[in-house]
């Protein structure tokens, strides 16, 4: 059990440059916390060359930070996340139960599961934040279950680019629930053969919200998505 106080990234807090990619494979990182950003692993604006990251079959596991309970991304390179699973992760006081996304041009998440994460504020699994740089975040072979806490979101997208493939949003009880997919920024956004199932909110939209505060290239394509119980 790591515990950091100041800087970023709790299990690490890595800073790596002329590194062509970074992978991390069958790792478990449990109950690691930290008081900024990323309570497992951060990655800042000092990796600024062209470095891939990749996380493959690894566990996370009861961690907390304030942004971002196990990952966090702020960098210009790819990321991608291969059949992960992210279990009771905590943004201490802000978004991102699992992961805060930022200044991050492309993400690919498949075959991950998020169960039981929460946020205190957006994002109860993941926080995509809205930036200068045109953010395209994939969810492949996914799953969402009881990611929950108060009356927020499971995943919260500022990115402008979104695809949701094979991907479920699901509550198995209807006591505990909130918003499913929460878009506040405009937005190119594809849901394909996708479920979500006991969403509920009190605000706009209960399985899918979408409501951009600016102007910019929208788009919505919704084929072969069941919404049930929402």
């Amino acid at each position: 059990q790591c515990n950091t106080q100041n800087g970023n990234g709790g299990g690490i807090g890595l800073s790596a440059n002329n590194l062509e990619s970074i992978r991390f494979n069958n790792c478990d990182f449990q109950n690691v916390q930290n008081t900024n950003q990323g309570g497992a692993v951060s990655f800042g604006v000092d990796n600024t060359n062209d470095m891939n990251v990749f996380f493959d079959t690894c566990t996370f596991t009861g961690n907390q930070a304030n942004n971002g309970g196990s990952l966090y991304f702020n960098i210009p390179q790819s990321i991608l996340i291969s059949q992960c699973t992210f279990m009771q992760q905590t943004s201490g006081i802000a978004n991102g139960g699992s992961i805060y996304i930022e200044n991050q041009p492309e993400i690919t998440i498949v075959s991950s599961v998020f169960n039981q994460t929460k946020a205190t504020a957006n994002g109860n699994a993941i926080y995509i934040a809205q930036t200068t740089v045109n953010t395209s975040i994939i969810l492949q072979l996914c799953t969402f279950e009881n990611c929950q806490n108060s009356d927020n979101n499971v995943i919260y997208s500022q990115a402008s680019q979104l695809l949701l493939n094979q991907t479920e949003i699901r509550f198995t009880t209807t006591e505990t629930t909130c918003c499913g997919l929460d878009i506040s920024a405009p937005c190119e956004l594809t849901i394909f053969n996708s479920q979500f199932t006991n969403c509920s909110s009190s605000k706009d939209g209960s399985a899918l919200n979408y409501k951009p505060a600016s102007t910019g290239t929208e788009r919505i394509v919704l084929n072969r998505t069941t919404f049930t119980n929402n």
